[in-house]
C-alpha cells in the first residue's frame, strides 16, 4: 500500500487532472486481483479526476457488475454512452446489450442467492437450480469454515454469447461458467446439446469459487481455487469426477507434471484443461496427507497477499521443489497399477536417443524406444 501511495502521488504530480491512472489501475486490480470492490472505488476516483473520461465510467460499470451491482453499472455505461459523444464502444455496447437481455429474465430469490433465468427455462429450472445451489451452500460453508458475504447473485443464460457477454464483456468465451467471488454465471442446460455438459456440476463447481475467493480475498491462485472446485465436483458426486488418466500417465513417465513454479501459468496455454486436473488431484494430495484443515489455511495465508512459495513455506513447511517430489510419488501411487504403456513425446524421445548415442549397451533406453 505504501509503494501504490508514492506511485499515486508521482502520477498525479506530472498531471493531477489526468484520472487514466486509476482507470488504469482499477482494470489491473479487477483482473489480477479479483477485488472488483476496489477496482470501483478507483475507477470513481478517476471519474472525480475527469468527469468527461467515458473509459473511466465503463471501467466503473465493469466492476460494478462483478459485484451484482447491475442497475448502478447501466446507468454508468450509459452516461459513457453520452460522454463519448455517442461513438461505438463494443464492451460497453455489449454490456449494454446483455442488459437488455437480462430485463427479460425472470428472478428467483433464496435465503442466500439471487437468481435470474431466462423465461425458456426457468419454469423448469426454478425446481432445481435454487436447491443445488442452496445445498452447495450449506455443504462448503460448513467445510471451509466461512459465511460468504450474500446474497450471491447467479444468472443463468440459454445463449453462449449473452452468457460471454456478462461474463467478459464480449462473445466468444470458451467457458460453461464464471465466478467473481459474490457473482456467477453460468449456461443454463439448453445453451447447448443434451449431455454435452452438466450444469449442476458447473453450478456446484462455481459456487466452490465462492468459498475460496471470500477466504482469501480474491488472492487464492488459479491452480488452487480450480482445483478446490474440481476437488468439490468429484466430492459431491463421483461421477463428476473428470477422466484424465492416460494424460496422467504419460504424463508422470514423461516426467512432464506441472511444476508448483509454473503450474499457474499452464492456465494460460494448451495445457489448462490438464492443469485442472492437476490441481484437482493437488487438493485431493494435501487433504489426504495433511487433513482438510490445512486447505482453509492456506486459503487465509493468500489472503495476506502472499505467494504461492510464502504459503507452502509457512503453512506446510516446504519449499516448491519438495512438494513436487512428494506429488510426484503420490501420482506414481496412482498410476503404478494402470496397465498401460506410455507415450513418449518428442523431447523424451530425443532425450532417449541421445542415450543409445552415447551407450549403445543402454537396455533401458533401447526399450522405451522400441
Amino acid at each position: 500500500e505504501e509503494a501504490f501511495r508514492k506511485i499515486e502521488q508521482e502520477a498525479l504530480g506530472l498531471d493531477a487532472t489526468d484520472g487514466r491512472f486509476y482507470v488504469t489501475v482499477s482494470e489491473l486490480v479487477g483482473e489480477r486481483q479479483r477485488r472488483y470492490d476496489v477496482a470501483a472505488e478507483l475507477a470513481a476516483k478517476a471519474i472525480a479526476i475527469d468527469a468527461n473520461d467515458a473509459l473511466a465510467f465503463v471501467t466503473y460499470g465493469e466492476a460494478l457488475m462483478n459485484l451484482g451491482r447491475t442497475e448502478e453499472a447501466r446507468k454508468q455505461f450509459d452516461i459513457a454512452v453520452d460522454k463519448s459523444k455517442r461513438y461505438k464502444d463494443v464492451r460497453r455496447d455489449n454490456w449494454l446489450e446483455v442488459l437488455d437481455v437480462i430485463d427479460d429474465f425472470r428472478t428467483v430469490e433464496t435465503e442466500n442467492f439471487i437468481i435470474r433465468m431466462h423465461p425458456s427455462e426457468v419454469e423448469v429450472m426454478r425446481h432445481y437450480l435454487p436447491d443445488l445451489l442452496e445445498a452447495s451452500w450449506n455443504v462448503l460453508t460448513a467445510k471451509y469454515g466461512i459465511t460468504p458475504t450474500s446474497p450471491v447473485y447467479v444468472d443463468a443464460f440459454h445463449r453462449s454469447d449473452d452468457f460471454s457477454v456478462r461474463s467478459v464483456g464480449v462473445p466468444g468465451l470458451p467457458a460453461l461458467g464464471v465466478c467473481f467471488g459474490r457473482v456467477i454465471t453460468l449456461l443454463g442446460p439448453t445453451s447447448r446439446p443434451v449431455s454435452s455438459f452438466s450444469w449442476a456440476r458447473t453450478a456446484w463447481h462455481e459456487f466452490a469459487h465462492v468459498i475460496t475467493l471470500q477466504q482469501s480475498k480474491g488472492q487464492v491462485p488459479r491452480w488452487l481455487t480450480e482445483g478446490l472446485s474440481v476437488y468439490e465436483e468429484k466430492a459431491r458426486r463421483s461421477t463428476w469426477g473428470r477422466e484424465m488418466e492416460r494424460q496422467l500417465f504419460d504424463r508422470y513417465h514423461n516426467d512432464r507434471l506441472l511444476r508448483m513454479d509454473a503450474i499457474n501459468r499452464a492456465f494460460r496455454g494448451g495445457d489448462i484443461m490438464f492443469a485442472y486436473y492437476q490441481g484437482g488431484l493437488i487438493a485431493e494430495h494435501l487433504t489426504e496427507t495433511r487433513g482438510f484443515d490445512v486447505i482453509p489455511r492456506m486459503l487465509e495465508a493468500f489472503a495476506e497477499d502472499r505467494t504461492t512459495a510464502e504459503v507452502f513455506q509457512d503453512v506446510l513447511d516446504l519449499d516448491l521443489a519438495d512438494y513436487d517430489r512428494q506429488f510426484r510419488d503420490f501420482v506414481g501411487r496412482i498410476v503404478g497399477d494402470y496397465e498401460m504403456v506410455p507415450r513418449w513425446d518428442r523431447e523424451t524421445v530425443a532425450a532417449l536417443e541421445k542415450r543409445v548415442k552415447e551407450d549403445e549397451a543402454d537396455g533401458e533406453a533401447w526399450v522405451r524406444l522400441a
